[in-house]
């Protein structure tokens, strides 16, 4: 009977009541603003409660970003390489650590560093392995980036290269054509090179795919072209050729660099002193100029006579092949001075030229006559000669330089040797007295070994010879 009260229709309902609730309503909302600007992460710390329920969920700390999660996930990393690791939180808890869990689901945790405020980093040393990981932060955790895809780490292994050479040595030095393998090797200057490339395929460790060629080149690293990149031509999606553009001419080093599909290099940068791309060197042999020696006449001045012949020999040896083998005359009159015999004409006969068949690489006892009379030279006067070969580095010219430092490539030359042409009579005299010189000797030798003390009496001394002005005198 207290609770039941009739009805007043038309009566005026107090307003008090209504200004009382709409109070307390605006003063809650107050109160949430201000604990929004002074305590948010409380009040976000509510609303997970509320919404999230018995998951987990952050309490207290937020990771801001991870770093290379958030900017490239999956990450690429090269085995054998180190990653590092950054983390963001708001706010920064006391300690932070890394969770790496490898592809057979064993996981390890490394403790991150606090480097300035609200970060902290990690570093993997060396990466052997894909992995995905977290991290963790007081309470907060990051696993995910914004797309909802785990981090993961990709190890991947830098493409592995087989290198061999094509040699096509010059056709003058009858060799055949050889391959080497290894990239680095020796050949013939004028050998024509080419180098081929083979990419490797890894074990199937981690799920490692197989390796495309995505490019590819080779990067010399001395010579005249040190530092120029020349694309390879690929053969097939794990190989490549490039014939080197021209004729190998000197000493060379190169490397080649390797892109596969999957953008992992084998190389850092031209300019690093410790990129992982192998370095091959490869040898010019120096086709060395034949060697002559003239075996006749044994000194380098003789006097003959004006009527006789004499026999010059020589020999001569080369490398890869004598391709000619010439004698050079001339005649120097006897009132020549020094510095006008360099006036006198040469004059050329060959002595051996190569037939059809390869080139030999020694000639021996080749022979020239010399006859003072068939070159008109007189008494007094003086032929001069030498001997020449060349192999097939050798120029064209024929002629020989005036000054016999000045060598062409691939041609040697023996020693000039000088005949001084004498008449019958002098030569006669001269012979004599070389008689007489080697019959002393031999009688003091023989009373030697007799033990014979005796005065050996010369025999007559032959009349003087005559004077001759300008001629060059022998050597004895």
């Amino acid at each position: 009977e207290a609770l039941a009260r009739p009805l007043r229709f038309g009566a005026v309902i107090s307003r008090r009541p209504l200004y009382k609730t709409g109070g307390m309503l605006c003063a809650a909302a107050a109160l949430m603003v201000l604990g929004l600007g002074f305590q948010g992460e409380q009040l976000s710390v509510f609303a997970n409660r509320m919404m999230f329920g018995h998951r987990s969920y952050p309490a207290r700390y937020r990771v801001i970003r991870v770093t290379p999660g958030d900017v490239a996930n999956p990450t690429t990393v090269v085995r054998g390489e180190s990653v590092g690791f950054e983390a963001e939180f708001r706010p920064y808890p006391a300690t932070a650590w890394l969770e790496l869990t490898d592809v057979h689901g064993r996981t390890t945790t490394l403790d991150m560093r606090e480097t300035e405020k609200h970060v902290f980093t990690a570093t993997v040393a060396r990466v052997v392995d894909s992995f995905t990981y977290r991290v963790r932060g007081g309470d907060a955790v990051a696993e995910k980036d914004r797309s909802g895809r785990v981090y993961r780490i990709e190890a991947r292994l830098r493409p592995v290269i087989k290198v061999g050479l094509d040699l096509r040595y010059p056709p003058y030095a009858g060799l055949t054509a050889a391959k080497v393998e290894g990239g680095s090797g020796e050949a013939i200057e004028g050998t024509r090179v080419q180098v081929n490339v083979e990419l490797v395929q890894p074990a199937a460790i981690g799920g490692a795919a197989k390796k495309e060629i995505e490019s590819i080149k080779l990067v010399y690293l001395s010579g005249v072209r040190a530092l120029q990149e020349v694309p390879m031509k690929a053969t097939s999606a794990t190989s490549a050729t490039l014939e080197l553009p021209e004729p190998l001419q000197s000493s060379l080093r190169y490397t080649i660099w390797v892109k596969d599909k999957e953008g992992v290099t084998n190389y850092e940068s031209i300019e690093s002193q410790e990129s992982p791309a192998p370095v091959f060197s490869l040898r010019a042999i120096a086709d060395r100029p034949p060697k002559v020696a003239v075996t006749e006449p044994r000194t380098e001045t003789v006097e003959v006579q004006d009527t006789l012949e004499t026999v010059a020999r020589a020999q001569a040896q080369d490398d890869y092949g004598i391709l000619n083998v010439s004698l050079y005359w001339r005649v120097v009159p006897a009132d020549y001075t020094q510095a006008e015999s360099s006036k006198s004409q040469w004059h050329i006969e060959p002595l051996y030229q190569v037939g059809a068949a390869s080139a030999p690489t020694r000639v021996s006892d080749l022979k020239a006559v010399i006859s003072p009379k068939a070159m008109q030279a007189g008494v007094g006067d003086s032929v001069a000669f030498f001997v020449e070969a060349r192999d097939h580095t050798a120029p064209a010219v024929l002629m020989p330089s005036l000054d016999m430092s000045k060598v062409p490539r691939g041609v040697g030359r023996s020693k000039e040797y000088t005949l001084v042409v004498i008449d019958e009579k002098t030569f006669k005299l001269r012979l004599h007295r070389q008689l007489t010189e080697v019959t002393q000797d031999f009688l003091r030798i023989l009373g030697g070994w007799q033990g014979v003390d005796e005065k050996i009496e010369a025999p007559v001394a032959p009349p003087p010879e005559p004077k001759r002005d300008g001629a060059p005198q022998p050597k004895r």
